[in-house]
C-alpha cells in the first residue's frame, strides 16, 4: 500500500490507502457473526475485524502503530484498522483523541475533526470516540474514528484507528460494529510500558 500524499503527520499519515475506488466494503463485513471474526491485539487494547481482513504492509504500522488490518490487498483496500497500544498524552482517553486530531490538523486543509462521544470499551476505565475526515487533494474522502480507552491506575491510554473510504467503504453500522468489539485489558500492559 502506498501512503497518502497529504501533510498529515505521522499519526494519520500511515492513513495509506491511496487505492483503487472499489465497491464495498467486501466479504466479512464488521457485522458477520461472531465465527467469522478474528482478533486484533497490541499490548492492552484489542478489536475484532472480519476473519478475511489481512495484515497492513509495513508502511503502515510506524510511529505509534503497533499492529493494524485492512480488507484487500495494497491498492485495493477500502478500509483498515490499526493499534496504537500507547499514546503518549495525559492519563485521559479525551486528552489522547485530541492530541491525533490536532496533530493532523495543523496545516492540513484535507483534514477535518467531526466530533467526539464518550463510548464503553470492556476493561477500561473510560473511553472516547473522535470523528474525522480526510479529502485527499483528488478529491477522494476517507472518513475515520480513533477511540481511545484508558486505565486511570496505571495512566496508559491506547488508541484504535478506523479508516474507511466515504464512498465504496464501510458503512456507518460497520464502523460501529467495530467500535463495539475493543476491549482493554489491564493485564496486558507490560508490553506498553
Amino acid at each position: 500500500m502506498k501512503e497518502l500524499k497529504m501533510t498529515l503527520k505521522p499519526y494519520v499519515a500511515g492513513l495509506i490507502l491511496a487505492c483503487l475506488p472499489l465497491s464495498a466494503c467486501g466479504a466479512g463485513s464488521p457485522g458477520s457473526s461472531e465465527k467469522n471474526l478474528q482478533t486484533l491485539e497490541s499490548g492492552p487494547i484489542s478489536v475484532k475485524v472480519p476473519e478475511s481482513w489481512i495484515d497492513v504492509d509495513a508502511d503502515s504500522v510506524t510511529d505509534i502503530w503497533t499492529a493494524g488490518k485492512q480488507n484487500a490487498e495494497n491498492e485495493q483496500a477500502t478500509s483498515q484498522v490499526r493499534l496504537a497500544k500507547r499514546v503518549e498524552s495525559p492519563p485521559y482517553a479525551d486528552a489522547a483523541n485530541q492530541k491525533l486530531l490536532m496533530q493532523n490538523s495543523i496545516g492540513d486543509d484535507g483534514f477535518a475533526s467531526g466530533g467526539v462521544e464518550d463510548v464503553q470499551v470492556k476493561g477500561s476505565d473510560g473511553a472516547q470516540l473522535a470523528k474525522f475526515t480526510y479529502t485527499e487533494p483528488e478529491g477522494r474522502t476517507w472518513k475515520g474514528r480513533y477511540v481511545s480507552a484508558v486505565n486511570r491506575e496505571s495512566g496508559i491510554v491506547a488508541t484504535v484507528e478506523i479508516l474507511t473510504l466515504e464512498k465504496g467503504g464501510m458503512s456507518d453500522e460497520e464502523m460501529q460494529s467495530i467500535v463495539k468489539g475493543i476491549q482493554y485489558d489491564k493485564s496486558a500492559e507490560q508490553d506498553s510500558k
